[in-house]
Order: C-alpha cells, then sequence, then structure tokens
C-alpha cells in the first residue's frame, strides 16, 4: 500500500449537500432547451444543405458546401460540450459561454443556408428569408466573442484572473457589442446577399463603422490572451493541466488553419486538410470540456509529448524521402521508379529508430519527470536478475515506488504460508 501525503483531489461539481447525500443535481431546464435547439439547429442545417447542394449556391457563398458540412458539425461540438459541462457543473460560466458561442455559430450558418435557398435557390419559396441574410452578417459576431474572448478571460475556473481585470472584463463585453451594432446596422445591400438591403441600416458619426467594430474585436482577443497568459504563468497543479489541454487544442486549430489554407492550392491534399478542420474546430471544445470535468486531465503532458515526437518524426523522415528522391534521381536519371522504391524503403527502415530517438530526447527536454520515473524502473528491472534475496527485492521495489511517485510513507505486506509481515518506511 502507497500512502500520499497532501494531494490535490478531483473536485465534484455537486453542491456540498447534494455530495455529501450522494445524489446528482438534475439538468436545469434552460440547459436542456439549449441542447435541444442545439440539435434542431444541426439537424435544420443539414437539411438545408441537401436543398442547397448546387453550383448556383457556391457561386454566391463564399465557403464550399464540404466546409459548411464540416463547420455545421463543428459548430454543434460547442453547444453539445457547452450544454454537458452546464449540466455536469451548472454554475460554470465556461460551459455558458461556450454554449452560447456554439448556438450562435450555429445560426450563422444555418441562417446562411436558409437565405440561400430561400433568396437563390427557389426565391421566395421560404419566409423570413431576408431577415435571415439580415442575421447571418452580425451573428457570428457575438458568437466569437462568447467562446473566444469572454470563455478565454474566465477559463477555466469562471473567474477573472483578478479583480484588476474587471475593466479589461467590460471593455471585451463593449467591443463585442460595438462591432456587433456596427455590423447589423450597415447601410445599404448586405456583403453577400446583395439583392437585399439591410432593413435595420441607420447613419452613423464618421468612424463609427465595421472598421471600428473589427479594431476593438482584434484588441479584445490580445486581452484575453494576455489573460490567459498571466493565469499560466500565477497557475499552478491542475489550473496549469487545464490550460495545457485549451492551449494545444489552440495549436491544433493553428496548424489546421494552416494545412487548409496550403490546401487550397494544392488538390491532392484538400481531403486531409478538410478532415483536419473538421478536428481541429471539434478538438476546441472537446479540450475545454476535458479540461473542466477534468476527464482524463493529466494525460496532456503524455499527449503534447507524442505529439511533437512524431511531428519530429514526420518532418525529419520528410526531409529524408526528398533527399533521398532528389539524390537518387540524380544518379539514376533514367530509373526514377526505382530511385522512389529506395527512399520509401529506406524511410520505413529508419521510422522506428528514429521514433525511440526522438522520443527520448523529447521526454528529457519536455517530460522529464516521467523520463527519470521510466529510468528509475528499467534499472529496477535489469537489476532483478542479480537480486536472489526477497527482502533485496522488496527493499528495491520500495525505492523505485520511493523515486517516481514521492510518497509520505510506503507500506508492503508480504505475505507466506507461515507468517506476514509488514515493511513500512517513511
Amino acid at each position: 500500500m502507497v500512502s500520499f501525503g497532501v494531494k490535490e483531489q478531483m473536485t465534484s461539481s455537486l453542491p456540498s449537500s447534494k455530495r455529501a447525500a450522494g445524489e446528482r443535481v438534475a439538468p436545469s431546464r434552460s440547459s436542456l432547451v439549449a441542447l435541444a435547439l442545439a440539435g434542431v439547429l444541426l439537424v435544420g442545417t443539414l437539411v438545408l444543405l441537401a436543398f442547397t447542394w448546387t453550383d448556383q449556391v457556391v457561386s454566391v457563398l463564399v465557403e464550399s458546401h464540404l466546409q459548411h458540412l464540416v463547420l455545421a458539425i463543428g459548430f454543434a461540438t460547442y453547444s453539445a460540450v457547452g450544454a454537458l459541462i452546464v449540466i455536469r457543473r451548472p454554475g460554470s460560466r465556461v460551459g455558458w459561454l461556450l454554449l452560447a458561442g456554439g448556438l450562435c455559430f450555429q445560426m450563422w450558418i444555418f441562417s446562411m443556408r436558409y437565405a440561400a435557398y430561400g433568396l437563390v435557390v427557389e426565391p421566395g419559396s421560404l419566409p423570413g428569408a431576408e431577415i435571415m441574410a439580415w442575421v447571418l452578417e452580425w451573428i457570428g459576431v457575438p458568437g466569437f466573442g462568447f467562446a473566444f474572448m469572454l470563455m478565454l478571460l474566465v477559463y477555466p475556473n469562471g473567474r477573472l484572473p483578478s479583480p484588476r481585470w474587471r475593466p479589461v472584463a467590460w471593455f471585451v463585453v463593449a467591443a463585442i457589442s460595438v462591432a456587433t451594432f456596427t455590423w447589423a446596422t450597415g447601410l445599404g445591400p448586405l456583403p453577400i446577399f446583395d439583392q437585399v438591403t439591410n432593413p435595420v441600416g441607420i447613419e452613423t458619426p464618421d468612424g463609427i463603422d465595421s472598421g471600428l467594430g473589427w479594431m476593438l474585436m482584434v484588441l479584445g482577443v490580445l486581452a484575453a490572451a494576455v489573460s490567459l497568459i498571466v493565469r499560466y504563468v500565477r497557475s499552478a497543479g491542475v489550473e496549469r493541466k487545464q490550460i495545457k489541454w485549451l492551449a494545444y487544442a489552440g495549436a491544433l486549430m493553428f496548424l489546421a488553419l494552416v494545412t487548409v489554407t496550403v490546401g487550397s492550392t494544392f488538390d491532392p491534399i484538400q481531403a486531409v486538410a478538410g478532415i483536419l478542420f473538421l478536428v481541429a474546430i471539434a478538438a476546441l471544445p472537446v479540450a475545454v470540456g476535458m479540461a473542466v470535468l477534468r476527464y482524463r486531465l493529466y494525460e496532456i503532458d503524455r499527449l503534447i509529448s507524442r505529439t511533437v515526437s512524431y511531428a519530429l518524426v514526420v518532418g525529419l523522415l520528410a526531409a529524408v524521402f526528398l533527399g533521398a528522391v532528389t539524390l537518387a534521381t540524380v544518379v539514376l536519371p533514367a530509373q526514377s521508379d526505382l530511385a522512389i522504391a529506395a527512399s520509401t524503403l529506406t524511410v520505413a527502415a529508419l521510422f522506428n529508430p528514429m521514433r525511440k530517438r526522438v522520443q527520448g530526447w523529447v521526454d528529457r527536454r519536455f517530460n522529464r519527470s516521467r523520463y527519470d520515473a521510466q529510468r528509475v524502473m528499467d534499472e529496477f528491472t535489469d537489476s532483478l536478475q542479480d537480486r536472489v534475496d526477497p527482502d533485496g527485492v522488496v527493499d528495491g521495489w520500495i525505492s523505485v515506488v520511493s523515486k517516481t511517485m514521492e510518497p509520505s510513507s510506503v507500506s508492503v505486506w508480504v505475505k507466506n504460508p507461515d507468517k506476514s509481515s509488514k515493511l513500512t518506511r517513511p
């Protein structure tokens, strides 16, 4: 038996009175309604996608049909994870902000397809198509503000880093409000569906336009990012792990955006780029959900280590492959197929040795504690061949546990047919 000293425990999402009684808190009506609305919007968007899957619609919209399908599924993940957090932790501001952002994003894609069908595919067939075209112009702004600005300010515990950040929070709210107002009230035809004139367009003073909204939103995003960096520097333990989950998802989303940008010019990787973009969109809310609900929270270091390792291995093998192909083509210009085959076999032979070396280097640099623990266990396993005395084996095992897990005390029961004994080490 290994007894630990002070350890951070996973706190329950239930109130103390309910937790003491072992009861579960019933989901609130508002969270269930929001989850149902998210499901309706997803189904409605998929139905509209089926009816508007035409080249005529593609000529009007910026994104392709496949991109809209990916966005519809990805945005539904925001709503679903936000609802799950709210159900499990009713007072979580992070969950409500993620849910609100997801619903706005879903409404954005739904209104785009609704307006496309009612204004392009079958003009006049759907009521309120002009209103939906107007909603399309501004509904994404509060969605982005909820899910990527306000949520970052209060992530992961639902509170600001300190009371000094309250003016920043009010500035972010003001930035979202001004940007939404300027997008919703611009005069003239709507940018996407230009056959519709803005129904609520008004004259505004000089300088109060969408450009001001863009500037305020950028400043708000920077403020939210800085707050997360400050929180990470001050954090420790569970909170730092939670921030790492979000940072990992953010890095994955950035990689997906780069891949999609490159894929738009190279047809062979467009399908891969679309799948990666879907995974990246869904990764952010999933990472937030795992962090806030603390599901497999401590796996993040291993996940980061493996990601860095395989990224380095893939990059090195790609460089080896290209170099080998280039060299072989120069040496054997008439046998390009042979050069490619030889390069492929070289890369296959190098994969496992290179992966082990890179993984060891990454563990030594970025995951030192795990590397030291693995080294201690390997040394103990090797020493078992020379151990004959059972007490020596037990002492060695106690030493391994002490070095790798650092408990406050270790107790070992050794059972045999005649008697049992207990060894205790502080």
